[in-house]
């Protein structure tokens, strides 16, 4: 199972130095999502990271900063996308170019045309939220798993997941998790890179425990 890393959505302090130490500890993709940023301010959070790293990056909402940067991909909602396709061009249009889309789904329904027009999907919240109180778990695991049986989807969990709960997705076909709460949460409150880095390599480490 593959391990995906998403920002803290407001800024934090050290950010950019805890960035660095996990792409040096080996994280393989970095989902960037700051909604209250403009294009200026992502410009600038992407500048205070080192362009050897940029390959590894996808960003959210803001397509327009992909012909700026040589960046790994673009995250849409597909719940917005589902309200004005306008995008669809611009989805197409990434992936003829070998930029890698990937789209956020809160719905087994929604993967089913989702996976057609992405590389990869995530679905959430599979467990009650870590970062974000009150965002409770929303999805069947059962249903879930069934689907990923019967469709070719490189679907990704997202919501609540940590140590404990990676182990109860070992058998539903995801091809990966994605963390947020689990490397932030803390980190918000002690600015611990070293910590913090540790807690990324514990979730490493267990899904490598669990995939044996």
């Amino acid at each position: 199972m593959q391990l995906i890393v998403i920002t803290n959505e407001q800024p934090l302090k050290r950010e950019h130095d805890l960035l660095h130490a996990l792409f040096e500890e080996g994280l393989e993709v970095l989902h960037i999502r700051k909604p209250y940023y403009t294009l200026y301010e992502l410009e600038s959070y992407l500048e205070d990271i080192n362009p050897s790293f940029y390959n590894r990056i996808s960003v959210h909402r803001m397509p327009d900063i992909i012909e700026r940067f040589p960046l790994r991909g673009y995250h849409f909602s597909y719940d917005a996308f589902k309200k004005d396709n306008r995008d669809l061009q611009l989805i197409n249009k990434f992936r003829q170019s070998n930029r890698l889309v990937s789209c956020s789904c809160h719905s087994v329904e929604d993967l089913k045309t989702a996976k057609e027009i992405t590389d990869y999907q995530f679905i959430s919240p599979l467990f009650d939220s870590i970062s974000k109180s009150g965002y409770k778990a929303g999805i069947d695991l059962n249903e879930l798993s069934k689907f990923l049986r019967e469709h070719n989807a490189t679907t990704l969990g997202l919501g609540g997941i940590d140590e404990k709960t990676i182990s109860s997705l070992k058998n539903t076909g995801l091809k990966g998790v994605v963390v947020l709460g689990m490397i932030w949460k803390q980190f918000a409150e002690d600015a611990d890179i070293k910590k913090a880095v540790q807690r990324f390599t514990l979730l490493r480490e267990t899904i490598a425990e669990g995939a044996q």
